[in-house]
Parts: structure tokens; sequence; C-alpha cells
């Protein structure tokens, strides 16, 4: 089974949608919420992230932190 996660960023009623880039090979083009494949080996989570997520969704926390960094510049940590 492949694990992937997604950003849903609401602030005061309004929700943050990306387009995805056109030359991409699955939905190019398509509005999104930020996201992406959990890899098979994602890095640890930072101790005060460690807080927000369970040991069990570690692979996914840290997955999620890295995709809204790497496509949105926001450092959740």
């Amino acid at each position: 089974m492949r694990q992937s996660v997604v950003g849903i960023i609401e602030v005061e009623g309004e929700f943050l949608f990306i387009k995805r880039q056109t030359h991409l090979n699955v939905f190019p083009g398509y509005t999104s919420f930020p996201g992406g494949k959990v890899d098979k080996v994602e890095s640890a989570l930072s101790e005060s992230m460690k807080k927000k997520f369970p040991e069990e969704l570690s692979k996914v926390g840290s997955a999620l932190v890295r995709e809204l960094k790497e496509e949105l510049a926001l450092d959740l940590d």
C-alpha cells in the first residue's frame, strides 16, 4: 500500500490551493492541495514535531513537513 499526505491550509475561511506544473506526468496543470507521497525512508521528526504526531504516524508526519516545505516554503516546525 502506498501512503500519501495532503496539507489543507485554511485561514479565515479561505483555503490554499496550488496549481500543478503543466509538464508533470500525473495530473498536469490540475489545481490541488499541497502534498505528495510518503517516501520509504522518511527523515526523523524534530523533537517539537514528535509531540504533534503519535509514534505510529511519524513517517506520515515527516512526509507532511517535507512536502509543505518543498512546495510552499512553509516550515511547520
